[in-house]
C-alpha cells in the first residue's frame, strides 16, 4: 500500500505528538518514521535485548509492536523454565 505524502505528514507528526512512544503491557517503544522505505519502525525500550518492529500504517506498527512484546514476553518465560 502507498501512502501519499499529506497522510505520511500527518501519522508523522501524530506520533511526533506523542513524544514518538507506544505503550503496551508497560513495555514502551520509540517510534521513528523512515521515508525512504515508507515504514514506521520501533525498538523496545529498556530492556537489554534488542527487540525491533515496523508497519507500513499507524495500525500496522500498534499491531506489530504488540506482537513484539507478547514474543518477548514468551521468550522470556521460555528462557526462566
Amino acid at each position: 500500500m502507498s501512502l501519499t505524502d499529506d497522510r505520511q505528514s500527518s501519522w508523522k507528526g501524530w506520533i511526533e505528538a506523542m513524544d514518538n512512544l507506544l505503550v503496551y503491557k508497560g513495555f514502551s517503544a520509540r517510534i521513528e518514521f523512515d521515508a525512504r522505505d515508507n515504514i514506521f519502525f520501533g525498538r523496545i525500550l529498556g530492556i537489554e535485548d534488542l527487540v525491533t518492529f515496523h508497519g507500513e500504517s499507524v495500525s500496522d506498527l500498534r499491531e506489530a509492536f504488540q506482537e513484539a512484546v507478547i514474543d518477548y514476553l514468551e521468550s522470556c518465560k521460555a528462557v526462566v523454565i
